[in-house]
């Protein structure tokens, strides 16, 4: 109040800065939904209170602090030792600081694609994604990997040539991958609704504020949201300790016993979407 910036700056500019900062309060208000209250703070949980492991010389990493407030959710990390950009031959030769325990792998089998598909309806019968949708739409392509590559240049919003490339087979291909995923349809959803709200909603609610590679953003934030509830769920049945993730990738420190409960689960559940997907289960060191 001291300042008067009615003189300083001009009345027109106040009154275009107050009811600009107005316009972005009510923006924010009515994007608070209950993603907020209890879906996000829900996965936060996980994160927290994670166990020291070591590296492969015997030395403590520091423990990683996560952040989730990107664009679409996908967690970074903003202090501590970076997992998520560390090799993978890395992660496998750390170690537990306990010499009897064992790290071991929790990894959704394809995540993203998996979801997209059950969070449809679609009822998918064989653990192994690509080698379903192969056979389901009698897709002739090289081999799984280069199937892979292409069904995900699809979801990642590549250009029809680029997809085609990467699938190294002919439009038909493509042509019946689109179709199977809905994916005009989709993004003609997703678009219609943030043209009219400014915003596009994750399978859980979260609000998503971007336009860029709608359909991309909508299954990229839904994951890292499923992953973090069905990882929490699993967690707190067996009470593990976690160790660190990478995205739909979970390590946790446990004892032999504890392995033998778990080497054989083949999908985790998520209470909230009720949807369950495959996971495998691997040892990455003794």
């Amino acid at each position: 109040n001291s300042v008067r910036w009615d003189l300083l700056l001009g009345k027109d500019k106040c009154n275009i800065y107050d009811n600009n900062f107005l316009s972005d309060i009510k923006f924010s208000i009515d994007k608070i939904t209950s993603y907020h209250t209890d879906i996000l703070d829900k996965r936060k949980i996980l994160y927290e209170n994670l166990t020291q492991i070591l590296d492969n010389n015997g030395e403590p990493l520091e423990i990683p602090h996560y952040s989730h407030s990107g664009v679409s959710g996908r967690t970074t990390i903003k202090k501590g030792f970076n997992f998520l950009t560390s090799k993978k031959e890395f992660r496998k030769r750390c170690k537990s600081k306990n010499k009897d325990n064992l790290l071991v792998s929790i990894d959704f089998k394809a995540c993203e694609p998996n979801l997209y598909l059950r969070a449809l309806g679609n009822e998918i019968s064989d653990p192994d994604i690509y080698e379903f949708l192969s056979s389901e739409l009698k897709l002739d392509v090289k081999d799984r990997s280069t199937l892979k590559r292409g069904i995900l240049s699809v979801l990642y919003g590549a250009s029809d040539s680029t997809s085609s490339k990467l699938l190294g087979s002919s439009k038909k291909n493509l042509d019946k991958i689109k179709k199977f995923f809905k994916i005009a349809e989709i993004e003609k959803e997703l678009k219609e609704e943030f043209n009219k709200t400014g915003t596009i909603y994750n399978l859980y609610g979260r609000p998503i504020h971007s336009d860029k590679s709608i359909l991309n953003k909508w299954i990229q934030s839904s994951a890292v949201d499923f992953c973090s509830l069905s990882f929490l769920n699993f967690v707190e049945e067996f009470n593990f300790d976690v160790c660190y993730l990478v995205h739909d990738d979970m390590v946790i420190d446990i004892d032999r016993k504890g392995y033998e409960k778990i080497k054989d689960i083949k999908e985790l559940h998520d209470p909230y979407s009720k949807l369950s997907l495959p996971v495998e289960i691997t040892i990455l060191s003794a």
